[in-house]
């Protein structure tokens, strides 16, 4: 008897792709914010050096000594309804390093299991995990490495995978000018078990730069990040555009050559800005120029690549939000909560 157990395949691949390269690559929920910093900053957050443990998911050389004992836990409403999250603990070694482990988890949701008929057998989930060991030392007093071992596991109904991937950083800091630098490479490896027997896929692969400068005399910090840079063309052809050519209406006019490389080069571009009055407060915005590309309706632009967030600490705990809007119909809000245990002793 025939099962829909393709269409949470389909359905789970589309929704976790979405401002990505849509089909080149499986585990796209790899390439989403972790935290709500990084949402509410466009995901430009790789170059933040000031121990915040979320991070370190994103840009494991961000781990460093200062994050001993601490705990860091994440939650995303996604489209649709679909939830996300992670939860993460950091513990220092002298002589030896940084550790930390996290779990991520993307949860689309329960369906219904039908026959061709339309007859309900029952209900089924679907999921997405990672299981990150993170590792960081410091190689130069203003210099550090980092990896990030990651276990994936998927569940769609009747289709498992399994697979390793490996993220590897290099972040420079230097204090006295509030800036740093970083290098991230992430998601490389490869599928253990692949959904359908000998179908090994691809792994959403991203290499990324980070900057951050916060100013000296006004409580601003700026942020540029450039993604996929293994990747330069991340443009696409329009089926839409080739159906008008067919029935006859007009096409769109072609760019020029410098038109189209500054098109591909805006696409790897996120920006962000955090106003930071304090220690107790903080307001977060960031710019997706890629997710503005591909996901804005023709005359409908509405706020579509933008984000923005808060913080703010009470008592011992950062409690954070960001809001990223992904399209006119729909926008995602994350909530994070991070702590130093060892303020509690």
């Amino acid at each position: 008897m025939k099962r829909i157990h393709t269409i949470i395949l389909l359905f789970g691949i589309t929704l976790s792709s979405l401002a990505q390269i849509g089909g080149e690559a499986t585990y796209q929920f790899l390439s989403l914010p972790n935290s709500a910093r990084s949402s509410a900053l466009a995901n430009t957050s790789i170059g933040v050096w000031d121990s915040d443990l979320s991070l370190s998911i994103s840009n494991p050389s961000l781990l460093d000594s200062t994050m001993t004992q601490h705990l860091a836990l994440n939650y995303a409403n996604y489209i649709a309804d679909i939830n996300y999250g992670s939860a993460a603990y950091s513990h220092h070694f002298d002589n030896i390093g940084t550790f930390a482990f996290a779990i991520n988890y993307f949860n689309y949701g329960d369906f219904k299991e039908a026959d061709p008929t339309g007859a309900i057998l029952g209900e089924f989930s679907a999921a997405d995990y990672a299981f990150n060991l993170i590792y960081a030392k410091a190689l130069l007093p203003n210099l550090q490495m980092g990896v990030n071992l990651k276990f994936l596991y998927s569940d769609y109904y009747k289709y498992y995978s399994s697979g390793l991937a490996l993220d590897a950083g290099l972040t420079y800091h230097n204090d006295d000018k509030k800036r740093s630098l970083a290098l991230v490479v992430k998601n490389f490896g490869t599928q253990i078990k692949p959904y359908r027997e000998e179908n090994y896929e691809e792994l959403p692969l991203d290499v990324q730069i980070g900057f951050s400068q916060r100013l000296n005399h006004a409580p601003f910090r700026f942020l540029i990040s450039l993604h996929h840079l293994n990747n330069w063309s991340l443009s696409y052809d329009s089926p839409l555009d080739q159906e008008d050519n067919i029935l006859g209406n007009e096409a769109p006019k072609e760019k020029s050559n410098i038109d189209q490389i500054g098109d591909e080069l805006i696409r790897h571009l996120n920006l962000g800005v955090e106003l930071v009055p304090g220690k107790n407060f903080y307001l977060r915005a960031g710019y997706n120029f890629q997710r503005l590309k591909e996901l804005t309706i023709e005359d409908k632009y509405g706020m579509v690549g933008f984000s923005f967030g808060a913080g703010i600490r009470i008592y011992k705990f950062h409690i954070s939000y960001g809001r990223a809007i992904y399209h006119v119909a729909g926008a995602t809000n994350t909530f994070s909560i991070t702590s130093n245990l060892k303020e509690f002793y």
